[in-house]
């Protein structure tokens, strides 16, 4: 039959071609679909046929990564994560509100941030743990952080209808700890800090203007929910921080 149909439509050869479609939704999900199909000689388009549809359910697609890196002297790790994470939590609110700015005058750098009580505690939590996985110690000088931005989506079973969360967006910040010993030391490393932060706080700010298809459709005044994950893993693996979310379910942040 399918030899048959080839010779009636004049097409030489069956073709298979990938499409990669985000709101495609196949089970519920959103996937990579491969559809068979056939050339039309005449215009060279491909001809879709019913009879002939190959649907595999690849893997779900996956939500844009922003990745960062810094060397970062153990002295101002703290300091450098509050500028990054409330750098992208104030890129990714979509919010009238205005920023404060704050200063970091060992640094000499400033950077913008929401004046929100609740973001700040969460922020200070996170950042607080992050440092105690790095605290000389735990004999590791890596580790990574990422922060995640989600979509509630209704989700329909049999009898029904839920919401779910699917992630859209996630920054994966990887920071090396540096130890200076001396004074010479600490000058160059306090020196080269300065420049590759306001060239990672430059890169947020480029990064969420350039990069806007992905964003979901903004439905009401409420800011995406979020979630801020530290790797567990004692080489800072980005696979191992990814299972963690994964199977710890949450919490989902909106405010906080």
């Amino acid at each position: 039959m399918l030899q048959s149909l080839q010779k009636k439509m004049d097409c030489p050869l069956e073709v298979e071609t990938k499409v990669k479609a985000s709101r495609v939704g196949i089970l519920g999900r959103a996937c990579d679909i491969n559809l068979r199909c056939f050339v039309d000689p005449s215009s060279g388009s491909p001809v879709f046929s019913p009879l002939f549809w190959i649907i595999h359910i690849m893997a779900p697609i996956s939500p844009v990564v922003m990745p960062l890196e810094l060397v970062v002297d153990r002295y101002y790790l703290a300091a450098v994560m509050k500028a990054l994470l409330h750098s992208i939590l104030f890129h990714r609110r979509f919010t009238s509100e205005r920023p404060m700015e704050i200063d970091l005058d060992a640094l000499n750098v400033t950077y913008a941030r929401l004046e929100d009580p609740e973001l700040e505690r969460a922020v200070d939590e996170k950042v607080r743990m992050f440092d105690k996985a790095l605290e000389p110690l735990s004999g590791r000088n890596k580790g990574q952080i990422a922060v995640m931005f989600f979509e509630r989506r209704a989700k329909k079973s049999w009898f029904t209808k839920t919401e779910e969360e699917v992630c859209w967006e996630q920054w994966v910040i990887t920071i090396t700890i540096r130890e200076s010993r001396t004074e010479r030391e600490h000058i160059d490393a306090r020196r080269a800090l300065q420049k590759d932060l306001v060239t990672a706080l430059t890169s947020i700010s480029q990064m969420t203007n350039e990069q806007k298809d992905h964003i979901p459709p903004i439905v009401n005044n409420d800011p995406f929910p979020f979630q801020i994950v530290i790797s567990s893993n004692s080489d800072g693996s980005w696979t191992s921080m990814f299972k963690q979310m994964i199977t710890s379910g949450g919490p989902w942040l909106s405010a906080t």
